[in-house]
């Protein structure tokens, strides 16, 4: 379990993408999507589910590879920051330190299945022949036209 800020977060792999939950408070909640959203894990807004959960997208281009690294460099670079506000480095590489604080955050997240995605409407119209609304001739106001045409011939004769 991986508290940061007096949040618990978890993760769900979608396949391409990350979704990254976060429980807690909503203002501590928006300090941890402010946090990875400035370290570039995502370019998405903060989905909420309810007063104290949401989550975030980290999209992976279809890579699912890619997602994970976008993931473990924004919690790299948010501990990186923490060093650096933290302690004293004079003389040290803080970066090896933050990468394996990193590591060790994204290994502690929970893996979950909340989010179930509804069915693609792709997949509805892939499912038999299309309907036409269309005529094979021309359209309804071509038929009215010609009709009150024809009329109005019909009268003036």
């Amino acid at each position: 379990m991986l508290n940061i800020h007096n949040c618990k977060l978890s993760l769900q792999d979608m396949g391409n993408v990350l979704l990254v939950f976060i429980e807690g408070k909503k203002e501590d909640a928006e300090r941890v999507y402010f946090g990875l959203y400035n370290h570039m894990a995502t370019s998405a807004e903060y989905q909420e589910m309810s007063d104290t959960c949401g989550y975030i997208v980290v999209h992976g281009n279809n890579k699912p590879e890619v997602a994970q690294a976008k993931l473990l460099r924004a919690l790299k670079m948010g501990a990186l920051a923490e060093i650096l506000n933290t302690e004293p480095t004079k003389g040290t590489n803080p970066i090896f330190r933050a990468e394996s604080i990193a590591n060790e955050r994204f290994a502690a997240m929970d893996r979950v299945r909340w989010y179930q995605p509804i069915a693609d409407l792709g997949d509805i119209y892939m499912m038999g022949d299309s309907i036409k609304a269309e005529k094979e001739t021309g359209n309804w106001n071509d038929d009215v036209l010609g009709t009150s045409l024809d009329r109005s011939v019909e009268i003036s004769n």
